[in-house]
C-alpha cells in the first residue's frame, strides 16, 4: 500500500461532477463488493496484475445487479487477450474524460456481456481533467527525505500525459500504445490545486510520476513557486538526457 492508484482517482472525480457517488476498494486489502451493493463495479489493473483480474471475473461473471466494467494498462496495451475476462464491458483506452466517463455509465449499464469500448486520445491541452479524488488515501504510505534526513509522508501526482521518447521498456512514448508521443499538459492552476489539496491532507511531499517534468521549463518554474509556497519536499524520475 505504497503508491495510490491515480488513473482510478481521475475517473472518480469526473463520475461524482456528474453526480454518481464513489467507493473505492483496493482488493489487496479490501473485500470486494457483492453484487447488488452498488448499480457498477470499475476494476482497473495492469498487465502483470491479469492473474488477479482473472478471480475477479470467475467472482462476478455470475452478477445480475451490478454491472461490471474493466479497464486500465491492461486492456489498453493488450484488448485481444483481456478479452477472456467475464465482465459486461472492456475499455481499452483513455477513460476519463467526461464525455467517455458518461459514455462508459450508459453503455455498461445496457450493453451485451462482453461489449468492448476503445475511446480515443482527446487531443489538446487537458483543461477538462479535474483533480483527482484523494479522500481514501489514508490506505497508503510512504516518505521521501530532506536534505537534514527528516521524513515527510508522500504522494505522487501526474501534471502530463504522453511522452516523445522511445524507452523500450514503457507503453507510452513513440513506441507505446498508451497514451502517445504528444505531450499534453494538465493547466498549471489544476496542478497547483493538487498541491493544495496534497498539503491539506497532511502530506509534505510529492512524488512526481511526469518522466519529462522539465521540457517545459516555464511550466515547470510554475509549478517550482507552487511547491515552494506549499514548502512541499519532492522528487521525480527523470531521463538523464532530459534534466
Amino acid at each position: 500500500m505504497v503508491m495510490p492508484p491515480l488513473g482510478l482517482w481521475y475517473l472518480a472525480s469526473q463520475l461524482e461532477a456528474q453526480g454518481h457517488a464513489c467507493d473505492f476498494f483496493a482488493l489487496d486489502v479490501d473485500p470486494l463488493p457483492a453484487d447488488g451493493d452498488y448499480d457498477q463495479l470499475w476494476v482497473s489493473a495492469t498487465s502483470p496484475q491479469n492473474y488477479a483480474v482473472g478471480q475477479i471475473s470467475e467472482q462476478v461473471k455470475d452478477w445480475t445487479r451490478t454491472r461490471t466494467v474493466f479497464g486500465g494498462a491492461a486492456p489498453w496495451a493488450n484488448p485481444e487477450r483481456c478479452q477472456q475476462f467475464d465482465f459486461d464491458l472492456i475499455v481499452s483506452g483513455e477513460s476519463d474524460h467526461p464525455d467517455t466517463v458518461r459514455q462508459i455509465v450508459e453503455m455498461a449499464q445496457t450493453c451485451e456481456r462482453h461489449s468492448t469500448l476503445a475511446p480515443a486520445i482527446t487531443p489538446g491541452p487537458l483543461a477538462w481533467v479535474l483533480p483527482p479524488v484523494r479522500r481514501w488515501d489514508e490506505k497508503y504510505h510512504f516518505y521521501l527525505t530532506d536534505r537534514e534526513d527528516n521524513k515527510h509522508r508522500a504522494t505522487t501526482t501526474f501534471t502530463s500525459r504522453g511522452c516523445p521518447m522511445a524507452c523500450a521498456f514503457c507503453e507510452s512514448g513513440t513506441n507505446g500504445i498508451i497514451w502517445s508521443s504528444v505531450v499534453r499538459y494538465e493547466p498549471v492552476k489544476i496542478v497547483a490545486a493538487q498541491l493544495r489539496e496534497i498539503v491539506e491532507r497532511g502530506h509534505g511531499a510529492v512524488q512526481f510520476y511526469d518522466d519529462i517534468l522539465p521540457l517545459n521549463k516555464l511550466r515547470t518554474l510554475a509549478i517550482m513557486g507552487s511547491l515552494k509556497e506549499y514548502d512541499l519536499i519532492w522528487r521525480c524520475f527523470l531521463r538523464t538526457d532530459v534534466i
